[in-house]
């Protein structure tokens, strides 16, 4: 079951709030990656270097790049030791749905980067910012390993932070952590025995600039110029069809004055950082809401010693039905859509860990030993008894503005088909709009033509995210 920092030290929040310290979760990631832009501006006094540092170290890499004369040799493989970035350990922040835990750079990937950008030195490119910007264009690096390389860069200064902020605030301190012959003593987290590490909120951002190569149209836009000559290229080169990640590179490495151009554009831009307040991602807020939606809606449930399948089901199901209620009447809406007007709904993933929320916090009030496991991956939660029960019940959460609605629900029915021992299922699905109402039809044909086959379907709830008229019932096969 997730829990915050604070919750597991059992330490006030005000304490990590009034440090500007970001409150994230011991046993999950959250979404968050450090800006390596907004560390130029960040007030923690640990974290004032940072920036330069990780300038410093990617020049460094440059330099070495342009010495090099060829794969493997001394300057390569100096170069090759500065970009060994393991898996950061500790930081609550991340893109790893189930666990706090990383990916890191290997060799083989150390070796494709350093590739790509000796081309882009020898291209007379040297701005150490090509390495901040290389999820634009290198296979396989996205958020989680710009995470990674930027934390394993800077990751004296947040230890010394969390060091100061834990000690400030008389947290027990017992797990050693040695970095550049440097110890220092911080909480451990017994989900994965490494330290925790904690992270100012000032330099978090949801999404590097340098995500994915969908985000070069989101760069190239602060600047017209470069918009429209980045735009003649992959026309002339691609025609209609969508550039891959890769098309993006050959283009850059075809044409540098491009990644010139974006550079430029990159340092010019105004960094903001996440607002957790309102939480237009859906990373945070759902913890500690759906914690006082359940406190304030309070509800009954009971399991015995040996439950049946059928029992547990019944648990589930009422849960759902609850969580439906709190959609449709009691305002638990709101945490769906990126505005308070309600209009722009937040991401599939952001729905999904509303209910995970909500489920969690009544398990845990009623002192369950159901316990949900959530599966961020494939969008839903499963529920299963401990002790070795191995009967499970999995909710499946989709909007209805998931374009592959129907077909999520049918490889459910396929699911059921591949084995006689399936778990139960529930198929949520909350109507926030984005959906025209001749796919919602077909999708509720889906779901009654399905049920007369005689075979075993998902039960289905639907629920009314849009707070119109409710046309949702729950149907059972």
């Amino acid at each position: 079951m997730p829990k915050t920092i604070s919750d597991y030290l059992q330490i006030d929040a005000a304490l990590l709030e009034d440090a500007g310290a970001y409150n994230g979760f011991v046993d999950v990631d959250t979404e968050l990656f450090i800006d390596p832009r907004l560390l130029k501006f960040t007030e923690a006094p640990e974290l004032q270097g940072s920036y330069q540092r990780i300038h410093d170290h990617f020049e460094k890499i440059v330099k070495l790049l342009v010495l090099s004369k060829k794969p493997g040799d001394l300057f390569w493989r100096n170069a090759a030791r500065l970009l060994n970035f393991p898996e950061v350990r500790g930081l609550c922040i991340g893109y790893s749905s189930k666990s706090t835990r990383g990916r890191g750079i290997g060799k083989k990937l150390q070796s494709q980067l350093l590739m790509t950008a000796k081309t882009i030195v020898d291209a007379e490119i040297t701005d150490p910012e090509i390495f901040e910007l290389v999820g634009l264009f290198e296979e396989y690096i996205g958020a989680d390993r710009i995470g990674d390389m930027i934390g394993n860069i800077i990751m004296s200064d947040l230890l010394a932070y969390s060091h100061r902020v834990f000690g400030c605030n008389g947290v027990r301190q017992d797990h050693p952590k040695v970095r550049i012959n440097k110890k220092y003593t911080l909480p451990k987290n017994l989900h994965n025995n490494h330290p925790i590490i904690l992270v100012p909120k000032d330099v978090l951002n949801d999404l590097p600039v340098a995500h994915s190569y969908e985000d070069i149209d989101r760069v190239v836009s602060f600047n017209d110029q470069l918009r429209r000559e980045f735009n003649r290229i992959i026309a002339k080169v691609w025609g209609n069809d969508p550039p891959t990640k890769r098309a993006y590179k050959e283009a850059i490495l075809k044409y540098p004055h491009i990644l010139s151009g974006l550079i430029e554009v990159y340092r010019n831009m105004d960094p903001r950082a996440y607002d957790l307040t309102d939480d237009p991602g859906g990373h945070y807020i759902w913890y500690e809401r759906t914690r006082q939606f359940a406190r304030d809606n309070p509800m009954r449930l009971a399991l015995g010693p040996h439950p049946s399948s059928n029992e547990v089901l019944d648990v589930v199901t009422t849960i759902c039905e609850k969580f439906k209620q709190l959609i449709e009447n009691n305002g638990l809406h709101t945490l769906l859509y990126k505005d308070r007007a309600c209009q722009e709904p937040k991401h599939e993933e952001a729905a999904q860990k509303v209910f995970y929320g909500i489920a969690n916090a009544y398990c845990e009030a009623n002192d369950l030993d159901l316990s949900p496991e959530t599966n961020s991956g494939r969008g839903s939660v499963d529920f299963k008894i401990s002790r070795g029960y191995s009967r499970k019940v999995l909710v499946e959460t989709k909007l209805s503005s998931n374009k592959y609605l129907e077909q999520g629900y049918l490889t459910q029915i396929a699911e059921y088909e591949k084995s006689e021992q399936t778990e139960y299922s529930i198929f949520l699905v909350i109507h926030v709009g984005g959906c025209s109402q001749e796919r919602w039809n077909r999708f509720r044909d889906t779901v009654r033509e399905s049920r007369q086959t005689g075979h075993r379907t998902p039960e289905v709830l639907l629920v009314n995210g849009r707070r119109r008229p409710p046309a949702s019932k729950l149907l059972r096969k």
